[in-house]
């Protein structure tokens, strides 16, 4: 599943193909190769992914909020130990 959300719903980012299927995975080869039009768009739609979501400054600022909201937890935690002593 987690290659799902990589390559978007609908196949918009990509040609996901069940797990070792070698008959899925030439098909959706031969349709990558035949269909010039379709690799360029699923080559744009991938790149608009990619920045959208896995840009540098995205993935900074989700590892950021989560250490912050793990200091918060753990502020939350201290206060509650110190006020049951």
């Amino acid at each position: 599943d987690g290659y799902r959300e990589v390559l978007g719903t609908n196949g918009k980012a990509g040609i996901l193909v069940e797990p070792k299927n070698s008959v899925a995975i030439a098909a959706a080869l031969e349709k990558l190769a035949s269909d010039k039009k379709l690799r360029k768009k699923l080559g744009a739609n991938g790149r608009q992914l990619v920045i959208r979501e896995f840009s540098w400054d995205v993935v900074a600022s989700r590892i950021l909020d989560a250490y912050e909201q793990a200091l918060v937890a753990k502020r939350q935690q201290a206060k509650i130990a110190i006020s049951q002593l």
